[in-house]
């Protein structure tokens, strides 16, 4: 343990979009108050990161994904991923070898991100060589995305919670999604399973008391959701006193950002944004929220209690099965492919914008729940 706080590692490996990387960085904006967290980062640096004195944030040999095969690549174009990991392992065994770490959270591995497992398990391995009372947990969102042959994966992901963790955080409100419903052998792994409550950017957000007359369009990434903002641009004429603003995302398409960039230089009710550091403040002040269904944009919508239409990503379960749950509750709406008519969206879009916020209070608090369940069982390791 270090003289002042017990030493974190958190390790976040993201290959698409930002989602992961975000919920993570949130998550350790509130470890840094009991902790002195070390984040490790396996993707490319997007100019996220936290400033605290007990904050230090490592670059491993960045990779990425490619969604179309699912194979590892690197982002430069220069290396082998083979190359990549051995830089990679290099990296780690030194970050291991000056700093003993009292607790370690893995970024959803052993439940996904398979082609990293012999870096994650070896890291896991050095720790607690160094430190034999080490606390492992892992961190994972509200609901896995399912592959083929699933038993067999999900019988190898229990083997490997039950052979290197003592910890699974589970970053959901049971009350609306509980693990078990996208992995089948949640129940075996009862006694470690800690419901955290959802994971916000922030503490709870100040809504505007009066919301400026603007819809704000997003895309998380970008990597997906042109579809949905080039139907929303043709509502335009039906929100003629509203101001439309689009923030693409930095993955968005160059096809998507071109059009973007004609039709606001046609269409002063339309301005195009670069990332917004300050998503979730500008959220709060808008009268409607136009998105994808990812989980730390919902959480945005629910932290700001905007009014709000998602688009969920429709190649697997996640994005639906999370929105409609919301929808459910009349958290938000949500829109498919076969409401982008223009006429048929802007009735949604305006029934939306008529709806009161419901009574129902939402857990978000999972940052602040995540951080005083691992100070517990940390101290209790260190005390035993």
């Amino acid at each position: 343990m270090s003289l002042n706080k017990p030493r974190l590692l958190f390790y976040c490996q993201h290959l698409l979009g930002i989602g992961h990387l975000t919920r993570s960085l949130a998550i350790s904006e509130s470890l840094i108050k009991d902790f002195e967290v070390h984040f490790l980062q396996g993707g490319p640096d997007v100019g996220k990161s936290i400033t605290n004195s007990s904050y230090h944030h490592h670059f491993l040999s960045p990779l990425l994904m490619k969604e179309s095969d699912s194979s590892l690549y690197d982002p430069a174009g220069l290396k082998s991923p083979e190359q990549i990991f051995s830089e990679r392992n290099l990296a780690i065994e030194s970050l291991l070898q000056n700093n003993s770490f009292d607790v370690i959270v893995t970024e959803l591995f052993p439940f996904g991100r398979n082609k990293f497992k012999t870096e994650v398990v070896n890291l896991i391995k050095a720790a607690r060589s160094a430190n034999p009372q080490i606390f492992v947990t892992t961190s994972v969102r509200d609901i896995l995305v399912e592959k083929s042959n699933s038993h067999e994966r999900e019988k190898k992901m229990a083997g490997l919670v039950q052979e290197h963790y003592d910890a699974v955080l589970v970053h959901s409100d049971e009350r609306i999604l509980k693990l078990e419903e996208t992995f089948s052998l949640a129940n075996s792994l009862q006694e470690k399973l800690y419901y955290t409550g959802f994971v916000a950017e922030t503490p709870k957000t100040k809504t505007a008391s009066l919301r400026r007359k603007e819809i704000l369009v997003s895309m998380g990434g970008g990597v997906v959701g042109d579809k949905m903002v080039l139907a929303v641009l043709e509502t335009l004429p039906h929100f003629s006193d509203y101001l439309f603003r689009v923030v693409p995302g930095p993955y968005a398409s160059v096809e998507l950002k071109t059009a973007l960039k004609q039709k606001s230089e046609a269409n002063p009710q339309l301005k195009i944004e670069t990332f917004l550091h300050n998503f979730e403040e500008e959220l709060s002040q808008v009268a409607l929220s136009i998105s994808l269904a990812g989980y730390n944009t919902v959480m945005n919508i629910l932290n700001t209690k905007t009014p709000a239409l998602v688009y969920p990503y429709m190649e697997n379960i996640e994005q639906n099965l999370r929105a409609s749950r919301m929808a459910s509750q009349n958290l938000l709406s949500v829109i498919y492919d076969e409401d982008l008519g223009t006429a048929n969206l802007a009735k949604i879009m305006n029934d939306r914008l008529q709806q009161p916020w419901p009574s129902f209070e939402v857990e978000l608090n999972g940052s602040e729940k995540t951080s005083q369940y691992l100070l517990k069982n940390t101290k209790e390791r260190i005390q035993s």
